[in-house]
C-alpha cells in the first residue's frame, strides 16, 4: 500500500480510552523464493466481540458517524467511527463505487480509500498509507481487498479474517 508523503495527521484525539499495547499483537513476515512476501498480524482477543459484530462493523464503518456525549472535550461532537477505531493513526476511510442497499461494498465493484499512518506516536508520518483498494470479498468471516494494476493484475492482496 503505497504511502503518500503529504499525509496530514489531525491533531491528537484523546477520547478517554487506551488502545491495547502493541505487545498484544503478533507480527510475522514470510518471504518466498520468488520475492513475494506475506505479512501476518494477529491481534489479541477482543472479549465480548463476536465475528458477527466484526462483520457488521466492516460493512458499516466507512459511513458511520458517532455523536459523543460523555467524552470530556468532545461533548455533542459528531466524529467518523473510523477515528474512534484508532484515534491516533486513522485519518479517513471512504467506500466508493456501487454499494449494497445497506451501504456496504459490492465485491469486485466497490473500492475503499484508506488514509492513515502506522504508529503515529512513535514514527509520525514515516509509514503513511494513502491507498485505494478494490474490495474483492466482504463476508461474515472477513474481507479481502487488493491493489489491481492495469495489464498486470493483482499486485497486493489484503485479507482480514474474523474468528
Amino acid at each position: 500500500m503505497a504511502g503518500s508523503a503529504d499525509l496530514t495527521i489531525p491533531p491528537a484525539r484523546d477520547f478517554g480510552w487506551r488502545l491495547k499495547p502493541i505487545s498484544t499483537a503478533h507480527f510475522g513476515l514470510d518471504t518466498r523464493d520468488n520475492g513475494q512476501f506475506t505479512v501476518t498480524l494477529n491481534h489479541a482477543l477482543l472479549r465480548g466481540v463476536t465475528a458477527q459484530m466484526l462483520a457488521w462493523w466492516f460493512q458499516s464503518f466507512t459511513r458511520l458517524r458517532v455523536r459523543l456525549e460523555d467524552v470530556p472535550g468532545y461533548e455533542g461532537q459528531e466524529v467518523p467511527a473510523y477515528l474512534l477505531w484508532h484515534p491516533t493513526d486513522h485519518v479517513s476511510a471512504a467506500l466508493t463505487g456501487p454499494v449494497t442497499e445497506h451501504g456496504g461494498p459490492i465485491p469486485g465493484r466497490s473500492s475503499i480509500h484508506i488514509r492513515e499512518a502506522m504508529q503515529v506516536p512513535r514514527y509520525g508520518t514515516r509509514f503513511p498509507v494513502d491507498a485505494v483498494l478494490k474490495v474483492l470479498y466482504a463476508g461474515g468471516d472477513g474481507w479481502g481487498m487488493g491493489k489491481i494494476l492495469p495489464l498486470l493484475g493483482p499486485a497486493m492482496m489484503l485479507r482480514i479474517h474474523f474468528k
